[in-house]
Formats: C-alpha cells, structure tokens, sequence
C-alpha cells in the first residue's frame, strides 16, 4: 500500500512538472521536493527521470490496448463507442499525453501508439486488399490523421468541440477520410 502510495505521488509530481518543464528541465531533486518523497525513495522505485516517464507512458498504452481489445470482443457495438472510449481515457490523461503528444513529441509514445493504432486499422483496410504498398501507404496516412486529429484537439481544447473530434475521427477510422 505504501509503495503504490509513493510511486503515485512520484507519478502525479512528474505529469505537473512536465506539463511546465522539458523533461531535460526536470531534476530528481525537484520531482522529490514536488512529491514530498525523499530521493531514497524514488531511487527505490526509479534509476531515473526518464524511467518515471516510460511507466507513466506505458501505462497509458496498456490502458489504450485494454480498449482495443475490448472492441476485439465486441464489446463496443460501433466505431463510435470505441472512439469515445479512447477519447475518455486521452481526455483523463490529456495532460501528460499533451506533453508527449504536441510539446515534446516523444518518439518512443509515439511509435508505440501508432503501432496500437495501425493494428486496430490495418485488419479493416488489409482485410480485403492485397498488401501492397498503396495500402500499407494509406494505412500510414490515416493513422497520422488520426494522431493529427488527436494532437489539434489537445491543443485547441477550448474551442474545439468533443463531437467535432468524434466526427472527424470516425470519418478516418472507418472511411479513410483524411
């Protein structure tokens, strides 16, 4: 209990620190100091920084690949359903995954994510098509669309609209509307 205790107020620490500094702005002092964990106890759990941020990363990717597997199941009943549930879980970690997303592009996340995403559409486009090089260039296209759409939403929250990005995705994720 005290160790999930710590790591998560490590976690929360870093996603407000990042949110205002480069990661390479980002000490270990000060992520203990913000935290209110001595540096014994983050070297327990962390080597460094960086390790903070690939678990809070892959924590999310995990919660991304829940999701599709749940549309595997035939648990979402439409794309729309699917959507707003990748939405909601962006929506509740939309500060960190600005961070990694628009302001520093991390390029790790980021091939991570559109691997999950490319898988999710790579068996709608590929299923009837041979796999030639104008799918799988397509198929690239509409998953940059798709992180595009995610990234302008992101930094546009105040005038853009839910259901505009529930559209506009829905457009690309099942008619390769870019």
């Amino acid at each position: 209990m005290k160790y999930e205790k710590s790591k998560q107020k490590i976690r929360e620490s870093f996603i407000r620190l990042y949110s205002k500094y480069d990661i390479n702005e980002i000490s270990i002092i000060m992520l203990c100091e913000n935290s209110r964990v001595s540096r014994s106890t983050f070297y327990r759990y962390y080597s460094d920084i960086y390790e903070v941020l690939e678990e809070i990363g892959n924590g999310i990717l995990d919660k991304f690949i829940k999701i599709r597997a749940n549309r595997c199941r035939n648990s979402f009943s439409n794309t729309k359903d699917y959507i707003q549930e990748l939405l909601n879980c962006i929506n509740q970690n939309a500060d960190f995954i600005y961070c990694i997303l628009v302001k520093e592009r991390n390029g790790l996340f980021l091939c991570k994510w559109k691997k999950i995403i490319r898988q999710d559409l790579s068996e709608k486009y590929t299923k009837d098509h041979k796999q030639g090089e104008a799918i799988l260039l397509k198929l690239e296209m509409i998953v940059y669309g798709v992180l595009g759409v995610f990234s302008y939403w992101l930094s546009h929250k105040s005038s853009c609209s839910d259901q505009l990005v529930l559209s506009a995705l829905i457009d690309i994720w099942d008619h390769g509307k870019i």
